[in-house]
């Protein structure tokens, strides 16, 4: 599902097996058509919630970090794995408020 900026939510749905919350983010350097919207995608965010509460509290947080042009250049311009922590741009430590 494109949700805005060049960004993807590839998500399971709560309860579906999943013991603890995981999040996965892979930035293509080269943007891709995603073919149902038509728009293009350079970042794809993976969630898998334990539940209906930390799907949605994921939900809400990301929403807010997508419209922040700011931090989704930030994200364009990582050159490791380690650049590209939640804790390192903000994104876990604003989860956990």
């Amino acid at each position: 599902m494109a949700i805005g900026n060049g960004v993807m939510l590839a998500h399971a749905k709560p309860n579906e097996g999943v013991n603890e919350l995981g999040v996965n983010f892979t930035l293509f350097k080269h943007p891709f058509n995603l073919a149902e919207s038509g728009k293009l995608i350079n970042l794809v965010i993976g969630l898998a919630p334990i539940d209906q509460h930390s799907h949605f509290e994921f939900l809400e947080t990301l929403l807010k970090f997508i419209q922040n042009k700011d931090w989704i250049n930030q994200l364009k311009v990582i050159s490791s794995k380690r650049g590209v922590s939640p804790t390192s741009n903000g994104f876990k430590t604003s989860l956990n408020n």
